[in-house]
């Protein structure tokens, strides 16, 4: 009787490891929802990619850029989403890393975008190297982006 009840504790034990390390919601958004651990990202399918567009944004959904037609779900860290100001309709320049996940029935494909920096009007937003939210954002004139900055 008491081999049965450890084993059933061991188990019961494995079952609740196993769901806390599940992937979660973050500032980033829901890892399957648009991609994500969960949509199957690995550094080998991203591709560097700059998009211009008008940004579409909408209440608790994470931003999207239409350029050229194609949307593009923006992933913008929450170092670099902090000191940027935009607005719905706004005309922006993201560069970073595309990659494309299908849906689980493969019927649409969803296009997203890692944003490694944002162009709105004449200001450029760089993320940090060690985007851990510990470095400082980079933003200025024209001019002075031409010194070391984007």
């Amino acid at each position: 009787m008491k081999y049965r009840v450890v084993l059933g504790l061991v188990l019961f034990g494995a079952l609740v490891v196993g769901v806390s390390a599940q992937p979660r919601g973050g500032m980033m958004g829901p890892m399957g929802a648009h991609g994500g651990a969960a949509g199957g990202w690995a550094a080998d399918e991203a591709e560097e990619i700059e998009l211009t567009g008008q940004l579409r944004l909408a209440a608790d959904e994470l931003p999207v850029l239409v350029s050229g037609g194609t949307e593009y779900v923006l992933r913008i860290a929450p170092v670099l989403a902090a000191e940027i100001e935009v607005r719905n309709g706004q005309q922006v320049t993201v560069s970073g890393s595309l990659f494309e996940t299908r849906s689980r029935d493969l019927l649409s494909t969803t296009r997203s975008v890692m944003v490694r920096s944002i162009r709105i009007g004449s200001n450029t937003y760089v993320l940090p190297a060690a985007a851990g939210g510990h470095g400082r954002m980079m933003r200025g004139t024209p001019e002075a982006q031409g010194r070391g900055r984007r």
